[in-house]
């Protein structure tokens, strides 16, 4: 039996494209190409010299394999397939590059989802030391009443702080990669396919209900009006995103929306 892992028929074609990378708590490792190609390589009892050293020869396995699959369709001459520009065609890239880099930079769900990772950041530099002293007291804490489990309630505000600082800076990226893809898409090639922006705008919309969430159970510990205003801003930043990202919703992600 082949070991290529592109003969795995489990697998779900694309599930990689529009997840979190969240691999530690994502359902569909086992069904992932990323993820196996990437973790098979991985063993816990080698040193990280050893695992890096088999992370890169796994990685060059697999790009000798993706050529080998993909030779038919390439030409003898390469240059059929990817022709040189010249150089006023590559000044007419680069303006049109910069011009949407400008759109994304100015547009208010790119600014709004900046500002909100970097006070996420400032926020629990300025926390981290209470966060770990309520975490600690709550489980140490021991009651009588059956329906209080203060080592679960420390778990739980250990899982809201990894959420939100897993998605802090996640959600500007998504934010980014989908206004450029909204900027870049031409209208009259894209009409019938599902568009890529929608996919990044989905998959941030997601963070940013999984964020607000979170916030909820930290703000059950630490009721500060701080905590309210990142509520507030998510849920501004979401507004604009479903407004400017209207079929964000009903795009269908490989093996998470199926």
């Amino acid at each position: 039996m082949s070991n290529n892992p592109f003969n795995n028929p489990n697998l779900i074609p694309g599930v990689f494209n529009y997840c979190d990378r969240w691999c530690e708590r994502c359902p569909l490792t086992s069904r992932c190409l990323t993820f196996i190609t990437l973790n098979d390589c991985l063993n816990k009892n080698e040193s990280k010299d050893n695992q890096n050293r088999k992370f890169w020869e796994k990685l060059n396995e697999l790009y000798d394999t993706t050529y080998n699959m993909m030779d038919k369709f390439i030409p003898d001459d390469e240059e059929d397939l990817f022709p040189e520009p010249d150089d006023e065609e590559k000044a007419e890239i680069m303006k049109q590059q910069e011009d949407i880099d400008n759109k994304v930079e100015e547009n208010e769900c790119n600014i709004l989802s900046q500002k909100y990772s970097n006070q996420v950041m400032n926020w629990f530099e300025k926390n981290e030391k209470l966060l770990n002293e309520k975490e600690n007291a709550l489980k140490n804490e021991r009651t009588d009443l059956p329906s209080k489990n203060p080592y679960l309630e420390a778990f739980d505000l250990k899982d809201a702080a990894d959420i939100i600082l897993y998605y802090g800076f996640f959600i500007s990226a998504k934010v980014n990669r989908a206004l450029h893809g909204l900027f870049d898409e031409c209208e009259e090639e894209f009409d019938d396919m599902p568009k890529d922006s929608d996919g990044s705008a989905k998959i941030g919309l997601i963070a940013i209900d999984r964020s607000i969430a979170a916030w909820g159970e930290i703000y059950y510990r630490f009721p500060e009006q701080e905590v309210i205003e990142f509520v507030l801003l998510l849920d501004k930043l979401k507004r604009l995103l479903e407004l400017s990202f209207p079929n964000a919703k009903n795009f269908i992600r490989p093996g998470f929306d199926e």
